[in-house]
């Protein structure tokens, strides 16, 4: 439809002008064509998509009540267990707070974090008083492994400071 709009025929050697150019009846004639393959397209797209979810919903169970969504979809129909969902939610909020603080580097968001009680049965390296920093994600990473990865060194220092351990792998 932008070719109906905006083609100017002294650049491009067309015939004529679309209708920011100098318009006349070919031009609203060709920028009414394209209007109207384009709501054409667009009801064809509905008509097939529409279609295509009422044979899904027909024949593949689609709608997961409260519970299913809560465990994970992949753990409740085909068992999938790769994804660490036993782990206490407040374990999963603190160490996702801390290696987003890490990744863009905010130093007093990382301070906040860190002086936070770590809980209790949380995935953690170390038990040392500050054990906060060590906490392990979903990739065995821990706050220091992301603020490295993203070259924040303000903030991979002050998690040395705090106790980080250097020598934790992750997977």
């Amino acid at each position: 439809m932008l070719v109906g709009l905006l083609a100017d025929a002294n650049l491009t050697g067309a015939k004529g002008n679309g209708i920011v150019f100098g318009w006349d009846m070919a031009s609203l004639k060709f920028f009414g064509v394209q209007v109207l393959g384009t709501v054409v397209g667009m009801l064809w797209s509905g008509v097939w998509t529409y279609i295509l979810f009422r044979t899904m919903r027909k024949f593949v169970n689609i709608d997961i009540n409260a519970e299913t969504e809560l465990e994970g979809l992949d753990r409740k129909q085909i068992g999938e267990k790769s994804y660490r969902f036993a782990e206490m939610s407040r374990h999963h909020v603190l160490t996702f707070e801390l290696c987003s603080a890490c990744k863009i580097g905010d130093f007093r968001e990382v301070l906040r974090i860190e002086k936070k009680k770590q809980p209790q049965n949380s995935r953690i390296i170390a038990t040392s008083r500050n054990a906060t920093v060590n906490m392990l994600d979903y990739d065995d990473r821990t706050a220091l492994h992301i603020s490295c990865c993203y070259n924040q060194i303000d903030v991979a220092e002050l998690l040395l400071k705090c106790g980080a351990l250097v020598d934790v792998v992750d997977r």
